[in-house]
């Protein structure tokens, strides 16, 4: 049947698979292609019979095979000899690890103290937004405990616990800019169950009493939903379970997490309840007070209840579970049997209502282990397997293969056997090479392997290929030799950067270190180790500065020359290439730890011309052992060193140094080209003695410098007037006005290092901090001098240790008194405010933002 023109045209096209790139058939065809064009004049003949199109097939057969072994799962080659795969060792992170962030959001600051606390049942977390109360940089936390069904209520010891547990929970996740105004706990008031509930019969009347009551307990309370992991992992995708904090007592739901209504809860008991197993209708449900005075939607807003187990036999008569208990919708006198009946009842139900609770606050208490149902690949190690010939699969009369050429032929035929061996040793060669490759992908993207080399090689042999090593011109040729060749055409330091950034690129990181490498100061014979070092801290600390990145310290804890940093501070450490990567040490002390005396230049150089005489050489650079040696060598200060601000900044450079002298006598000078200052360093006997010398003393220049790097990081919130134990309301205290608070940080970095006093460099640093910090964040950048920066330590460090202390204090099980407190309280005010003086007398830079 013919089909019209227009019914033809709205005809769906045949979707037609792309052939493999490295198919038999299609290599072969590309080859002949090839064939034509290039030799298309004087070859005709592409039969199967042709010599030259055998050799083709036999080469695109070896790159099919190259080709199976590659499409080998990943895992195989990544795989150790048990099949198990050392994750770290390639920065391939757990989902539980890599996809979960620290908390952001209200929301995820709910799920992260609901989960750390199972004391309470709710939290509820607003901002403060009274006048001077810096806006939305505090929280105010209101709890709601975890009330027990039918034991008595708590005391306030426990309840003060339950909030020094909360703030030691927020402590270690508060957020840059953000901190606590007050944990309040509250004052919830017993409420009851009243109605009429029909069972089938099928069921134990307690037993339904009992879920009856847990399910409204719940639904009433918090309403909060937390699922099991386990059973989570079969209906949703790992990247939504993950998604905002890692709970790790189960899954908590954002629905209604930090605004429950209650009214909206009490529309749905009938229909909760209704759902109960061996419940066959609800005639009448109701929540009343001690009294019996019913409780509406309004009522359960304003205040806080909970739901309380029946003490007495007037509150037992509120509620009626029976089977067939008629029509009536009055709970009085529907269960037969007396008021023994009815004891006997509640304390079957009591039993049972004790078991569920207990279920589940074990449930709250209890670790999930999200790596049991998150199953992790393995492998199956991919032993290195010897290179096969391809010149084994030509037939015999080439003479090519392990039958090799009859004894009998001529001396001309065997020669014209080697010439076609040495003809194909070239394409063999590649192909061995690409099976060293893929045995070889762990050294190109591992962590631990130094970047040496990124192209692998084989060495053939007799075993390889039949006859060949009499081929090879030198009969001492060895992989060194075939290694040595290649390593000329091998970019080792870019193919092991551009793998590390396929690394990044996983998690959706860059790392472009162009810009850095423009400022490399201390790494001048070695820039690409540097480059691929920085890179590599990256990745291994990847997971804390990804998804901590807003994160604060600790103020709760000790900060002075320890590794409680925030992680946007060693985020701008790594990017930056500061050495000192996660410990916090006096910018100040430098010099001292160094036994290094600072004096000014015209008291250490002499201001004029370079003087004349015998003649000017340059240092000479070391060789690659040499360099090592001297990387391995560290400086004793036993005896005090001078240097001046110029010999910091420049001596990192080897062209600041130069010799001048005979063999006998041999000086060593530091010339600044850039001040034209200059001055004698040492004389020694040989020239060997004087580079040698050079050289250390460089390394001593350089070490001051990458030591002396570094910055403080000062959240302004942290410097507002603490609220006294003593205060019960805002106006109780003095309140500054928020502007210098709210979402502000200082940046404090020294500036006599030889990185730090580039203009260049500052303006590069400060665009870095500008990029990484939260968007909502404003940096205000010093750049300070040695008598500046010893002005701050002065300031800081008091500052920091009295913060830590009233922090711990306060978070503390056994926390002081309110007048200890306060004093404690007033001692970080103190501090805190001369610290804000000094920072508001001296001018942040304005270079990047202008």
């Amino acid at each position: 049947m013919n089909l019209p023109n227009p019914i033809k045209k709205q005809g769906i096209k045949r979707l037609t698979a792309e052939r493999d790139a490295f198919d038999f058939s299609r290599l072969r065809e590309q080859g002949v292609a090839q064939l034509q064009e290039l030799a298309g004049d004087i070859w005709t003949d592409y039969n199967l019979h042709d010599p030259g199109i055998t050799i083709l097939e036999q080469l695109c057969f070896g790159l099919t095979e190259l080709s199976y072994q590659s499409k080998k799962p990943v895992a195989d080659y990544l795989a150790n000899e048990r099949g198990h795969i050392e994750y770290h060792q390639y920065a391939l992170y757990k989902p539980q690890d890599i996809f979960p962030t620290r908390p952001v959001t209200i929301e995820d600051y709910c799920k992260r103290i609901l989960d750390e606390v199972p004391e309470i049942d709710a939290v509820h977390i607003a901002t403060v937004d009274e006048p001077g109360r810096f806006g939305a940089c505090l929280y105010d936390i209101s709890l709601t405990l975890l009330q027990p069904l039918t034991g008595p209520e708590y005391s306030d010891d426990y309840k003060h616990q339950v909030k020094q547990k909360v703030a030691r929970v927020y402590a270690a996740n508060r957020n840059l800019g953000e901190d606590i105004y007050r944990i309040h706990i509250e004052n919830s008031r017993p409420c009851f169950l009243k109605g009429v509930i029909e069972t089938n019969g099928a069921r134990n009347t307690a037993d339904i009493y009992a879920d009856v009551f847990f399910l409204v307990a719940r639904k009433i309370s918090s309403d909060i939903r937390i699922e099991r992991y386990e059973t989570l992992a079969q209906q949703q995708d790992l990247e939504t379970i993950f998604n905002g904090p890692l709970t790790r007592h189960g899954y908590i739901d954002s629905e209604g997490l930090n605004n429950p209504n209650p009214g909206k809860a009490l529309d749905e008991l009938n229909a909760l309840v209704a759902a109960v197993e061996g419940v066959n209708k609800v005639y009448h449900l109701e929540l009343v007070d001690a009294t019996g005075a019913s409780l509406d939607g309004d009522a359960l807003t304003e205040d806080s209840y909970f739901l309380k187990f029946p003490q007495n036999l007037a509150q037992q008569a509120w509620i009626k579970i029976d089977f067939n208990p008629g029509k009536t919708t009055n709970s009085q006198g529907v269960m037969k049997g007396g008021s023994n009946l009815q004891e006997k009842l509640m304390a079957e139900a009591q039993r049972a209502l004790q078991k569920l609770e207990f279920e589940y606050r074990a449930f709250r208490n209890n670790k999930t282990d999200t790596s049991q149902f998150v199953v992790l690949p393995q492998g199956r190690q991919r032993h290195s397997v010897a290179y096969y010939s391809v010149q084994h699969h030509f037939p015999n009369v080439y003479g090519i293969n392990a039958a090799g050429v009859p004894h009998y032929e001529t001396a001309e035929r065997k020669m014209q056997a080697q010439q076609l061996k040495a003809y194909l040793y070239p394409f063999e060669q590649l192909m061995a090479n690409m099976q060293a490759h893929l045995h070889n992908l762990q050294a190109l993207f591992s962590l631990r392997e130094t970047p040496n080399q990124s192209y692998f090689s084989q060495f053939l042999d007799n075993h390889h290929i039949p006859n060949l090593v009499a081929l090879y011109k030198d009969p001492a040729t060895q992989l060194d030799n075939i290694q040595a060749i290649q390593a000329d055409y091998d970019p080792a330091f870019d193919r092991k950067s551009r793998a590390l950034d396929t690394l990044l690129a996983l998690y959706g990181e860059t790392f472009s270190q162009e810009a850095l490498l423009h400022f490399n100061y201390y790494h001048q014979e070695q820039p690409d180790y540097w480059a691929i070092d920085n890179k590599i801290r990256f990745l291994l600390h990847l997971v804390e500065i990804s998804q901590h990145r807003q994160g604060a310290v600790n103020t709760s804890q000790p900060q002075w020359q320890t590794s409680n940093l925030s992680s946007l501070h060693k985020r701008i450490n790594i990017l930056l290439g500061i050495q000192q990567l996660d410990n916090l040490v006096p910018l100040s002390h430098c010099f001292t730890l160094n036994n290094i005396q600072l004096v000014p230049d015209d008291v250490l150089c002499k201001k004029s011309a370079f003087p004349a005489g015998d003649a000017t050489e340059a240092v000479p650079y070391l060789n690659e052992q040499q360099q090592q040696r001297i990387q391995g060598w560290t400086y004793t200060p036993n005896k005090q060193l001078t240097l001046c601000p110029t010999m910091i900044r420049e001596g990192t450079n080897i062209d600041a140094y130069c010799l001048r002298g005979k063999d006998d006598a041999v000086t060593v000078y530091f010339y600044s080209r850039p001040k034209n200052i200059w001055t004698a360093l040492k004389q020694f006997p040989e020239k060997s003695q004087a580079v040698a010398y050079v050289h250390k003393f460089k390394k001593i220049i350089t070490d001051l410098n990458s030591n002396a790097e570094g910055f403080y990081l000062l959240e302004h919130i942290l410097l507002r007037p603490r609220k006294r134990a003593s205060a019960e309301k805002v106006e109780d205290f003095t309140q500054p006005s928020d502007e210098f608070f709210h979402g502000r940080i200082s940046f404090i970095f020294p500036n006599w290092t030889a990185r730090f006093a580039n203009p260049a460099f500052r303006q590069f640093a400060e665009k870095t901090i500008a990029n990484q910090l939260p968007a909502h964040m404003f940096p205000q950048i010093y750049w300070l001098d040695q008598t500046q920066m010893l002005q701050m330590d002065k300031l800081y460090r008091p500052w920091l240790s009295a913060l830590e202390q009233y922090e711990s204090a306060r978070c503390s099980e056994t926390p002081p008194d309110d007048t200890q407190l306060d004093n404690m309280a007033n001692e970080v005010d103190t501090l805190g405010l001369k610290l804000r003086d000094w920072l508001e007398q001296h001018p942040a830079s304005m270079d990047y933002w202008v």
